[in-house]
């Protein structure tokens, strides 16, 4: 099921008038590519994906286009019809050559990029549509494809290149997408040339609320028993991620049909634990690894772990976590000096890291968005103790 996120959709729709290349990023789950894709439908504007995950396997950016171009031949339905395979007559601005698939093959022998942008161009009829570049993260280790990418968005002011009316879309995790972009002196022209979305985030309480209510009531026609304390609960452990509150859902959805279509507050209890071991398992020997090996009196790396369970926002500093732990726990953090900066430290350099540094100021992000999730599904608070869940020891 889609959510409606009206602002961001009519900030796309803005964007995608415009001149400059498009920013999309927000935690791996959130729904951006959901995003993308049904504002592009609903205003029937013509896009194809590239998985920059591809770049990285095949060795360049270039040669993954060429991958996808080279996979639609002999199938005119393949890749969003980007390639109609017929002379449609069209020539780009109305002058030159009509392109053919043929002419296309030949071009992308030696300019994969063009030929793409040729194919993009025919199925739009000459309109504005987008070349999207999708997975960014998965690029952001190899300076030689971010290189590649930012070239391929400078040659679009080109008029050889311009003429085609392609936008790029760049979407992907990280927060500093145009600073990887542009962070050569060569490639710090492009800074002007892209335009960012607001970060796609996590699902507000009343848009997950929503969710879950058409879902198991409107069309799945469950029972919720005590609904405000079962919705609740579903919220605290998929932390509103989109994807997440589908897979859970999932889970309770298939337990609820074993019981007479009832949903009960145990049922997302048994769920969470199902839908845990079979999403969340590598993340839980992250935690495990930083939860403190030995018996301590306060055992304040568990607190400072708990207390990242509890963040609300996506970004945190060491103030807020402090806040956290002094309240969660306060009978052993009276009067004492808790040293959280020194906390947060191990648990952003260990070997398994829990957290990372926002790239500007002096805040932190959880390293993945089911680090949270598994804090909050593993781990209980008994008086001023941290304990794991015994059904997940």
């Amino acid at each position: 099921m889609y959510v409606d996120r009206s602002e961001l959709e009519d900030r796309l729709v803005d964007l995608c008038k415009g001149t400059k290349h498009i920013l999309i990023h927000g935690e791996s789950g959130n729904g951006k590519s959901w995003l993308y894709k049904k504002v592009f439908e609903r205003k029937k504007i013509v896009y194809s994906m590239v998985n920059l995950a591809n770049a990285g396997r095949f060795g360049s950016i270039s040669a993954a286009l060429k991958d996808k171009i080279n996979r639609s031949s002999g199938d005119e339905n393949a890749l969003e019809k980007i390639v109609v395979n017929k002379d449609v007559g069209f020539a780009p601005g109305g002058v030159g050559a009509k392109y053919t698939d043929q002419k296309i093959f030949s071009i992308a022998e030696k300019d994969p990029l063009e030929a793409f942008m040729i194919a993009l161009n025919k199925s739009a009829w000459g309109r504005k549509s987008v070349l999207v570049f999708d997975n960014f993260e998965t690029i952001l280790n190899d300076q030689v494809l971010i290189s590649e990418l930012a070239n391929m968005m400078i040659l679009l002011d080109d008029d050889d290149y311009s003429q085609y009316n392609v936008k790029i879309c760049i979407v992907g995790v990280p927060s500093d997408i145009r600073e990887y972009l542009t962070k050569q002196k060569t490639m710090q022209t492009l800074a002007n040339r892209l335009a960012e979305l607001p970060e796609v985030a996590r699902l507000s309480k009343s848009q997950t609320k929503s969710l879950l209510k058409k879902g198991f009531e409107k069309y799945l026609k469950l029972s919720v028993v005590d609904s405000e304390r079962v919705y609740s609960r579903i919220l605290w452990s998929t932390d509103r991620i989109a994807q997440y509150v589908h897979e859970l859902g999932l889970e309770c959805a298939l337990l609820a049909r074993k019981q007479d279509g009832k949903l009960y507050l145990d049922t997302v209890d048994r769920a969470e634990k199902v839908w845990f071991e079979s999403s969340i398992f590598a993340v839980r020997q992250a935690v495990d690894s930083n939860m403190n090996a030995r018996e301590t009196k306060a055992g304040r790396r568990n607190q400072v772990i708990y207390a990242l369970g509890c963040v609300t926002t996506e970004d945190f500093k060491y103030l807020d976590i402090e806040a956290i732990v002094r309240k969660e726990f306060e009978d052993s953090t009276k009067g004492v000096e808790l040293n959280i900066v020194q906390r947060l430290s191990e648990l952003e350099k260990s070997a398994h890291p829990l957290i990372k540094r926002v790239p500007k100021g002096d805040a932190y992000r959880l390293i993945n968005p089911k680090t949270k999730i598994a804090i909050r599904v593993m781990l209980n608070k008994s008086g001023d103790r941290v304990e794991k869940v015994p059904e997940l020891t």
